[in-house]
């Protein structure tokens, strides 16, 4: 009887366990399926309103350097003001809010937040979109996930959580068309030393759906990566763990000129306003007279560096210089217009122009070596520009590594993963999210 009892009890506990696995698969695939939609619109939406927005000014072009104090003052004098959290960076906001308030988002600020980051990148402020989109998606699978929680009388801190993750999944997937990268960021960047396979399976579901929404309404993402089945020349190897070590240290870099421009513009005290103004001046200033392209998201360096074709951007002053010297110039420019106009409080994220520096870096010193651009070994150099300057300012190795994958090919695994953990050992007390929240006055 003793056995069969046994029998029984191990029966029912294994029956528990599986209805529990059905009903969280079941759960994930709802949540996951609503945010993918949510994610998609949200990026969608973005994305054709800063075309009508850019189409509309883009006759004024002349009057470039103007653009970014006319979204300066609209967000300094109007979306702040209604309230002071919508300043600054979404994935630092994404990460309080995690980590402290149980995935809890307000929802005018992420309103606010959403259109904050329009004024931003539409007035040409040098910035990305990730985060502040993957923010507001986040944002909004929040408010639903309490407005069902309320309407079944239950509040479960653990499923807001979830839905909040989802939500920045399915954006950044929306954008990246990356989908087990971008599950794997939304995951990574608030449990580095503990992934959950509970967040991070539904994360991936969300942006997988987000990539198939996404492509299915036509939009091909940021990012087109090689991915060309030629293999780059094994000899070329031998430069990984230089190159590698150089990009590690130019995310370190990153890090620094983000936290002076903290310090400089120091939010935490009154006339946000007004840093934000100066902020976008200085910013548009060195765009406008070093290269326009690095004016807003800088599409004109992702296609240059996705092409391997630079003579659209040595122009004006930088016409006159060697191509190896024109893109180490955007790189820093992109870094400091980038963290100059985060910093001040403008609402721009760091993940698109960091790879952007990353990888215009990676390309001088391919060119200088003697690579042609545009071929697999070009691209080798690129790869790690890109997952090595992610994994060194933002501690993200898991996530770095795959997105590179996902973008330029499974050939290029191998540049990727080294680059990756050379990146991370060297900045891994060195954060640019940690600066990012200490700015913020704690308050959402």
């Amino acid at each position: 009887m003793a056995v069969i009892e046994l029998f029984h009890m191990a029966f029912i506990q294994n029956n528990i366990r599986i209805r529990e696995s059905v009903f969280f698969l079941v759960r994930s695939l709802f949540v996951g399926s609503y945010a993918a939609v949510v994610g998609t619109a949200i990026v969608l939406s973005f994305v054709f309103l800063l075309d009508i927005v850019s189409a509309a000014i883009e006759p004024f072009s002349a009057y470039s350097f103007l653009f970014p104090l006319a979204g300066a003052l609209l967000c300094g004098m109007v979306f702040y003001r209604i309230n002071p959290e919508a300043a600054g960076e979404g994935i630092p906001s994404y990460i309080r809010s995690m980590q402290f308030r149980k995935g809890y988002f307000s929802l005018k600020v992420t309103v606010l937040k959403y259109f904050s980051a329009l004024a931003t990148i539409a007035s040409y402020g040098s910035g990305g979109i990730i985060g502040p989109l993957g923010r507001v998606s986040a944002g909004i699978i929040s408010f639903s996930e309490r407005f069902v929680q309320k309407l079944l009388f239950k509040k479960e801190d653990d499923d807001q959580m979830l839905s909040s993750i989802c939500g920045m999944a399915a954006a950044i997937g929306a954008i990246t068309h990356a989908p087990i990268g971008a599950g794997i960021f939304a995951v990574e960047i608030i449990q580095k030393n503990n992934f959950s396979y509970r967040d991070l399976f539904p994360a991936i579901l969300s942006s997988v759906g987000a990539v198939v929404l996404s492509q299915f309404f036509g939009f091909p993402g940021l990012y087109h990566g090689e991915n060309s089945s030629s293999p780059y020349a094994l000899s070329t190897l031998v430069w990984i763990l230089p190159v590698s070590l150089v990009i590690g240290l130019a995310g370190l870099g990153y890090n620094s000129l983000y936290r002076i421009a903290v310090k400089v513009f120091n939010r935490r005290r009154g006339r946000v306003w007004l840093k934000v103004l100066i902020g976008s001046a200085l910013s548009g200033a060195i765009c406008f007279f070093v290269s326009p392209s690095l004016f807003g998201v800088s599409r004109g360096l992702l296609h240059g560096v996705f092409a391997g074709d630079f003579t659209h951007l040595a122009v004006g002053a930088l016409g006159s210089f060697p191509i190896v010297i024109v893109l180490l110039v955007l790189a820093i420019s992109k870094a400091v217009t980038n963290t100059i106009t985060v910093g001040s409080g403008l609402n721009a994220g760091f993940t698109a122009p960091t790879a952007i520096a990353g990888m215009l870096i990676a390309a001088a010193i391919a060119l200088l070596l003697g690579f042609q651009a545009g071929s697999p070994d070009y691209f080798m150099f690129v790869v790690i520009g890109f997952s090595g300057i992610l994994a060194a300012s933002m501690n993200i190795p898991f996530a770095a590594a795959i997105l590179a994958i996902e973008i330029f090919g499974v050939q290029y695994a191998v540049p990727a993963a080294i680059a990756v953990v050379v990146g991370y050992y060297i900045s891994q007390t060195s954060n640019i999210y940690t600066y990012a929240i200490e700015a913020m006055n704690g308050k959402e």
